[in-house]
């Protein structure tokens, strides 16, 4: 009996000792699992402060372009002060920086011909661009032309066609995905593909019988209405015209003060091509504040002979497609815990003043939030 009651003592003793193992291990998972709510529930907090903080700092950049009463955009013009950004950015240290966007040289708007002239130094560029545009297609629709099928659509692609594993081939600020093409820098093969963008079908008779025309009336008359210039095409079809404006324009949209000189040369007549070594400091110490005032630039300056028609569909001293990127870092600036990258264009009198086409976020830890372009 007396062994008995021992042995049913140390059961019992077991059984507690168990429960207790069993009661910690849970106590230990609980506080454990409040431990990481409240890390969640931080992060998350911190997450929505940087967010809004982003988001107030990006209405500061478009509420500084709205303040500028000039009828010229020029780099004086694109700069925020410290202090404005530092009111906005409590405890943390941030950047903002405006860039022209649509100055840009964009491959999607422009000829082959001008992919050969501007990446001449780097081939592999304008090699992975044919590849990417020129996709293979079916071989029993296939045209005399080929015409580009495909297109780079946002800065990541552009970044991917830039890069050669760590190797960088040619650098993305010079380059963006951006903003209407020009009607007067297009060839056949551009408005084609424009075309077909903006939902046209076509087969291949009719895309050779418009890329006949156009190569015949190109450049023969100027006119800042699209609708004009179409129909002096006597085209059979057209896509909607509210879908092609959003991708074509009669007007001019490079700003003389942020264009690079390596892209500006290709856009002058062939025996007017200059190195133009001068500009970058002419656009930094002496922005053009007139379309006058570049011309005779031009003229006086570099010996080139453009018309003034011609002039004024190429180039606008206002920029249309806007850059904002937004950087915020800690405290003590060592490390980016957010970048958010906007791109704005400006509407006409009648239209919002600017119009969000595309954001994205990036966060430190190198979690990324998908683009919304418009």
């Amino acid at each position: 009996m007396k062994k008995a009651g021992i042995g049913q003592q140390g059961s019992a003793l077991v059984y507690i000792f168990g429960l207790c193992l069993f009661l910690s291990a849970v106590l230990s998972f609980v506080s454990e699992k409040v431990k990481l709510n409240r890390i969640l529930i931080t992060s998350f907090e911190q997450e929505m402060i940087l967010s809004q903080m982003a988001e107030d700092l990006t209405a500061l950049a478009m509420d500084h372009l709205l303040q500028n009463t000039d009828y010229y955009d020029a780099p004086e013009h694109f700069k925020i002060s410290k202090e404005k950004i530092a009111a906005l950015a409590s405890g943390y240290q941030a950047t903002v920086e405006i860039r022209d966007e649509g100055s840009r040289f964009n491959p999607n708007n422009l000829p082959v011909a001008y992919w050969q002239a501007y990446f001449r130094h780097v081939p592999q560029v304008h090699e992975r661009l044919v590849e990417w545009c020129f996709r293979p297609v079916d071989l029993s629709v296939r045209i005399a032309t080929p015409i580009r099928n495909n297109y780079v659509l946002i800065p990541e692609e552009l970044e991917q066609l830039l890069t050669d594993g760590d190797r960088r081939l040619f650098p993305s600020s010079s380059l963006t995905v951006f903003g209407p093409a020009n009607y007067y820098l297009l060839d056949g093969e551009v408005f084609v593909s424009l075309l077909m963008r903006a939902g046209l079908k076509l087969s291949p008779l009719a895309v050779e019988t418009v890329l006949e025309r156009f190569n015949d009336q190109w450049g023969q008359f100027y006119n800042d209405h699209l609708d004009t210039l179409l129909s002096q095409l006597q085209l059979p079809e057209l896509p909607p015209l509210e879908q092609l404006e959003r991708l074509l324009t009669a007007e001019g949209s490079l700003n003389p003060n942020f264009i690079e000189p390596s892209y500006f040369r290709l856009l002058m007549p062939a025996d007017e091509q200059r190195e133009f070594s001068d500009l970058a400091v002419r656009q930094r110490e002496q922005p053009f504040t007139s379309l006058e005032m570049f011309e005779d630039y031009l003229h006086n300056s570099q010996g080139v002979t453009i018309s003034s028609v011609r002039l004024r569909h190429l180039f606008s001293v206002q920029s249309t497609v806007l850059g904002i990127k937004v950087l915020i870092a800690d405290q003590d600036g060592d490390e980016v815990l957010l970048e958010v990258n906007t791109v704005v264009e400006r509407g006409r009198a009648e239209e919002d003043p600017l119009t969000i086409i595309y954001r994205h976020k990036k966060w430190g830890t190198g979690k990324e939030v998908s683009a919304d372009d418009g």
